[in-house]
C-alpha cells in the first residue's frame, strides 16, 4: 500500500501560542513569578490560570538553564458540605502550606493533583495565608475526577518557583505554555 495524505477528522486541544517572559531576579533561590499579565490586570481579563505542566522553559542571562518548581499544597480534612477532601465530587478544597501572598495571582487559577487532575480555582478564601479553602471546578480541561486523599500534594500551576541561586538584578527568561481560561476546554480525552 502507497504512503498518502491523511485527513484529519477530529482536532485535539490547539492554537495556544506560548508565553515568553523577561523577569529581572532577586538573587534569592527561592523567587516566584505568577503566570498572569501585571499589566492586564488581576481576574479573568489578565489571568493566565497556569502553566501546562512539562512545558514550562527557562534561559539565565548567562546561558544556564534554570530548575522551574511548582507550587504546592497539602490537602486538609474539611468538614463543611461539599468537601473535595477523600471525594471525587466535592467542590471545597481545604490546604495548608500553600504559597503565600497569593493576592496577585488573581483567580481563577489551576491547580493539579498527584492523581492527574486538574482543577480550576474559581475563589481563595485567604489569597495571604499558607492554610486557605479553595473552590473548585473538578475534572477541569478533560482530567478525570479523582479521590483527593488528605495529606495529598497539589500543585499551583500559577506559581512558578525559580530554584537556581543568581545574583541580584539578573535577567531570566520563561518560556511556558498557558492553559485556557475555559476548564471545559479538553486538553484530555476526547475533544468531543
Amino acid at each position: 500500500m502507497a504512503a498518502g495524505q491523511l485527513t484529519p477528522t477530529k482536532f485535539g486541544f490547539q492554537g495556544i501560542i506560548p508565553i515568553i517572559m523577561e523577569v529581572t531576579r532577586g538573587g534569592s533561590a527561592s523567587d516566584w513569578v505568577f503566570t498572569y499579565d501585571p499589566n492586564a490586570g488581576t481576574g479573568v481579563a489578565g489571568n493566565v490560570p497556569g502553566a501546562v505542566p512539562g512545558t514550562v522553559l527557562t534561559m539565565l542571562y548567562t546561558g544556564a538553564v534554570d530548575t522551574v518548581l511548582f507550587g504546592t499544597a497539602t490537602i486538609a480534612a474539611n468538614s463543611s458540605t461539599g468537601t473535595a477532601a477523600n471525594s471525587a465530587t466535592g467542590t471545597l478544597l481545604n490546604v495548608t502550606s500553600a504559597p503565600t501572598d497569593r493576592t496577585n495571582a488573581g483567580t481563577p487559577f489551576a491547580i493539579m493533583t498527584t492523581a492527574g487532575e486538574f482543577m480550576l480555582v474559581t475563589s481563595d478564601s485567604a489569597p495571604t495565608s499558607g492554610t486557605t479553602t479553595l473552590t473548585v471546578v473538578r475534572g477541569a480541561y478533560g482530567s478525570t475526577a479523582a479521590v483527593l486523599p488528605i495529606g495529598a500534594t497539589v500543585y499551583f500551576l500559577n506559581v512558578l518557583y525559580l530554584a537556581t541561586a543568581v545574583t541580584a538584578s539578573s535577567v531570566e527568561f520563561i518560556v511556558f505554555t498557558p492553559l485556557p481560561a475555559d476548564p471545559n476546554a479538553k486538553l484530555f480525552g476526547s475533544p468531543y
